[in-house]
Formats: C-alpha cells, structure tokens, sequence
C-alpha cells in the first residue's frame, strides 16, 4: 500500500504524530482532571450535607424539647433557626414504636 503524495513529507508524517499523540494526551488529562474534580466535589457536598443535617437534628431535639413534643412548632423554629436560603430542608419525625409494634 503506496502512501498518499501528503505523507510522503517526513516534515507531515511528524506533524500527523505530534497532532495525534498530543491530542490523546490532552484527551487523557482532561479525563483526570474531571474525574479528580467530580471526586473533591462530591466529597465537599456529603460533608456540607452531614455538617447540615446534623446541626438539623440537634435543633430539632432542643425544640422539640422546649415545646413539649410539638413536632410542627418544633420544625418551624428549626428551619427560622437555619436560614437554610436555597436549600431544602426536611425533617421527618422520627416514629417511635413499643416492642409491641404500637
């Protein structure tokens, strides 16, 4: 198989090469870069979400305290509380069963 008149040129050969193995290059950093930034991401997130979640429940167990069981004032203070802005806060009351299943 004869080379097309083009890549006769060692100058154009060298060139394809380059252009070749530094495209795969880049295409190859630009993978770990992702990766490596999507990891750190995601690690930052679950911490802002356990640090919030946990500031969260402690709330909830002072107020609930303080207003003698009532779960909806109890909330409502929690999230007045938080100022959480953008974010999305909810709180679930937690049911607590007797061994009897009740």
């Amino acid at each position: 198989m004869r080379l097309p008149l083009l890549f006769k040129s060692l100058r154009l050969q060298l060139t394809a090469w380059y252009l070749a193995f530094f495209s795969a290059l880049f295409v190859l950093f630009c993978l770990l870069l992702y990766g490596t930034l999507a990891r750190a991401l995601e690690r930052r997130l679950d911490e802002k979400l356990a640090s919030e979640a946990t500031t969260a429940a402690a709330l909830m167990r002072e107020e609930l305290d303080e207003m003698g069981g009532d779960g909806p004032r109890a909330a409502s203070d929690v999230l007045s509380e938080m100022q959480p802005g953008a974010s999305v806060i909810v709180i679930l009351e937690h049911l607590r069963r007797t061994p009897s299943g009740r």
